[in-house]
């Protein structure tokens, strides 16, 4: 073999293990297993967009809400990848995988609003979660929720 074949040879062996090193981690299934960052990109997520925590509000105000990997459908679609907002007002959010019940301090947003007019708050401080379900109201697993802190104020 000549030293140029030898040369291209090495060429190839080393992109080969570059290309090697370079793919993602797998599961004995195949599955690509993600980094912290990774995860993070793709986890779905419940985003309250406003108000800001700690903001003092006067009177009635909206909260805004974002979603991150999840398209919003109403409730009772059942779709892979979607699924709609839940509030829960000063108390405890359920388990994972669990039916979000329809109890005072709980809002649905079953048809796939991404927003919610608070008009009946009362004064004082508050904690605002917003929780994803799935069609059925199942809190989603793994799905990262936004927790705001407001002082309502009467007009």
């Amino acid at each position: 073999m000549s030293n140029h074949h030898r040369v291209l040879a090495l060429c190839m062996f080393a992109m080969c293990i570059a290309c090697t090193a370079s793919e993602q981690p797998q599961t004995d299934d195949g599955d690509a297993i993600l980094s912290a960052e990774q995860a993070d990109e793709t986890r779905v997520e419940a985003v309250i967009a406003a108000p800001m925590s700690g903001d003092t509000i006067t009177g009635s105000f909206t909260l805004m809400l974002e979603t991150r990997n999840l398209v919003l459908r109403p409730a009772g679609m059942a779709e892979a990848g979607t699924g709609h907002h839940h509030l829960f007002i000063d108390r405890d959010i359920v388990a994972a995988d669990t039916v979000i019940p329809a109890e005072r301090g709980i809002v649905h947003l079953g048809a796939a609003q991404s927003e919610y007019a608070f008009e009946d708050l009362t004064s004082g401080a508050h904690i605002i979660v917003a929780v994803l379900g799935d069609y059925q109201h199942r809190r989603i697993a793994d799905a990262k929720t936004d927790t705001v802190r407001v002082v309502v104020r009467e007009p």
